[in-house]
């Protein structure tokens, strides 16, 4: 399974296993999915936390080389079923908790982001470099990331593509905690710590602070979703996502006929 849910006294542990680099895909949005479903029905479980088993990665974002293979409708029907997975995990009525030592771009930011905290690792590296094929972070990431680090910060992240490392990150609000080494025992420590807590006042603590965040979120994720059926009727976002496909495939190719050797 690309997807396993464990259990530590009350917190929820979900962990990302599909190498290399956890490139999201149905397979994998289902897997997530489903345990969030399995979590909403069990009170047991008061905080989420969800980590990577893969190594340098939490997740790598959307499989460009899917994208390839897809029509603009097909586009447009797989970005909307992305954000609707990240906005079920950001309306989750228990606190969440993102552990990300690695790899966090495009989809794989927009997952750490319908997080409520982000611990980063002097490994991170968090970023939504989808301008560079022509495209958006539009699986919620336009609004998630803006609401987060605030509309400058938000706009020079996305019109540059740039990704941030850990310590950058929770100075600009990114992240909430920077963990030089051994970031999952540091978010597991802050998980307990809530689930120590009233579970009541814990849930109505989120549920009140995340009225604030949410206003307008919606009519912004409609803007989302426009932006994404204009950006799937481009001719040049399409050269970009085939040219990034095939550039991945002759890697591959690479790899395979040198015995895994760069």
């Amino acid at each position: 399974m690309n997807v396993t849910l464990t259990r530590e006294d009350h917190v929820g542990i979900l962990t990302l296993d599909r190498p290399p680099a956890n490139a999201l895909d149905g397979e994998l949005a289902a897997g997530i999915e489903q345990v969030l479903r399995t979590i909403e029905r069990d009170p047991t479980v008061r905080v989420l936390l969800i980590a990577s088993r893969v190594e340098r990665f939490f997740m790598a974002g959307g499989d460009i080389k899917n994208y390839a293979t897809l029509s603009p409708d097909g586009l447009v029907d797989t970005v909307r079923g992305y954000r609707d997975l990240f906005m079920h995990l950001h309306r989750l009525p228990i606190p969440t908790i993102a552990v990300v030592d690695g790899y966090a771009t495009g989809g794989g930011a927009e997952l750490a982001l319908a997080c409520d905290l982000r611990v980063a690792s002097e490994r991170a590296r968090i970023g939504v470099p989808e301008i560079l094929i022509g495209g958006l972070p539009s699986a919620g990431g336009t609004q998630l990331l803006t609401r987060t680090v605030g509309y400058a910060r938000a706009v020079e992240l996305m019109l540059s593509g740039r990704s941030v490392g850990g310590e950058e990150a929770v100075s600009i609000g990114l992240a909430t905690h920077f963990a030089a080494e051994d970031p999952i025992t540091v978010a597991l420590s802050l998980a307990h710590e809530i689930a120590a807590k009233s579970p009541t006042a814990v849930r109505w603590i989120k549920r009140c602070a995340r009225s604030v965040f949410d206003a307008g979120l919606f009519v912004g994720l409609d803007a989302e979703d426009l932006a994404t059926i204009a950006v799937s009727e481009t001719d040049e976002f399409w050269q970009e996502v085939r040219s990034f496909a095939e550039e991945r495939r002759r890697a591959t190719d690479r790899r395979t006929t040198t015995g895994g050797l760069p």
